[in-house]
């Protein structure tokens, strides 16, 4: 069934917790971070009677596909890429680089944690955790016509430090411009639903929650605009394509083989390297994955075979948390009749 005043809910709570694009706290962050950066591989370059190496920047993440939500627990996450005009011939061993970056950042109130993908910098406000940034470094290839991410920890065997080939620039395109009009701001909408939910189901076990970039990526693949007939108009249905995106997704669970056969959830990158970005989730995780998502589906049909707006507000809160809006019964009409409608699914 379909309940304009759940959309209208779903509106309200995606205008709640939207992260703006031009976010001006998050970018005055990055910036400071940035500085600092300079700063810190000045000093240390140069206690070394050394040049320090010059880069550039560029926006990642949600923040550079404009995805981004608010998160429930106060503690931001910002990406950004660090391009380093150097040779991967010159310096073979990436870590050896994301070192050049925990070292040049380290300070008091600072966690710095050299990731397999990325330098993650934690910063504490009064004991607690106040915002991230993970810093994706790269360099680029002798004729610039190529991007590679350095791959690493610092305990990764020899063979796990590599420069990939990378396309960072390529995808915010790709997801930037994926649909148009009513039918990207849907597509917006939807990724933030489920990285909301993901927040909220995976809270106790951060590490296990499947990426934000993946659930981006399966809505690239797999978004399909959903709406219905209301009073002889077409009005979209967030919840209808939640739903059906979210069983696309379940459907897609299937044995494959990689070193072992294995049977999980495979998302391709659309870019170089075009890896599957849940390559790292563990068989565990990924059986919990699919096990959330299967609850998540039957919450979503519950929610849409509601006819009474508040009853449904009720699932879809167990579903986004305490942020998702609760009309008044006062205001529904406590229980109202289901529209005589026929979903459409259209691209």
């Amino acid at each position: 069934m379909y309940s304009p005043i759940v959309q209208s809910q779903l509106m309200a709570f995606h205008n709640l917790i939207r992260l703006d694009e031009e976010n001006q706290i998050l970018r005055e962050k990055r910036d400071q971070l940035l500085e600092r950066l300079q700063r810190g591989l000045r000093r240390d370059f140069m206690a070394k009677g050394k040049v320090p190496p010059s880069f550039s920047t560029l926006n990642q993440g949600s923040y550079a596909m404009n995805t981004g939500i608010t998160p429930a627990d106060g503690e931001f996450d910002i990406d950004v890429g660090v391009v380093f005009e150097i040779s991967r011939r010159d310096f073979p061993d990436p870590v050896v680089v994301k070192a050049w970056v925990r070292d040049a950042l380290a300070g008091p109130n600072t966690k710095i944690t050299i990731r397999n993908s990325c330098v993650t910098v934690s910063y504490v406000k009064n004991g607690n955790p106040y915002y991230h940034v993970d810093i994706a470094v790269f360099c680029p290839s002798s004729n610039g016509e190529q991007m590679y991410i350095g791959k690493g920890r610092e305990n990764s065997l020899e063979k796990s430090r590599n420069w990939e080939p990378a396309d960072p620039k390529g995808l915010i395109k790709l997801i930037n411009g994926h649909r148009k009009g009513d039918e990207a701001a849907q597509f917006r909408r939807v990724i933030r639903y489920l990285k909301s939910w993901r927040d909220e189901t995976f809270k106790k076990t951060g590490n296990a929650a499947p990426v934000g970039i993946g659930l981006t990526v399966a809505a690239y693949h797999w978004f399909q605009p959903q709406t219905r007939t209301v009073e002889k108009t077409q009005q979209f249905d967030d919840l209808a394509t939640l739903r059906a995106l979210v069983k696309q997704m379940l459907d897609r669970f299937s044995d494959g083989f990689l070193g072992l056969w294995e049977y999980r959830l495979r998302v391709a990158l659309p870019v170089a390297p075009k890896t599957d970005v849940f390559a790292r989730m563990s068989l565990k995780q990924m059986k919990d994955l699919e096990t959330e998502l299967k609850t998540l589906l039957a919450s979503l049909s519950r929610a849409g075979a509601e006819v009474d707006p508040v009853a449904a507000c009720e699932i879809l809160r167990t579903v986004f948390g305490q942020r998702f809006p609760i009309p008044k019964p006062s205001t529904t009409g406590k229980r109202l009749a289901a529209p005589s409608v026929m979903p459409t699914s259209y691209s």
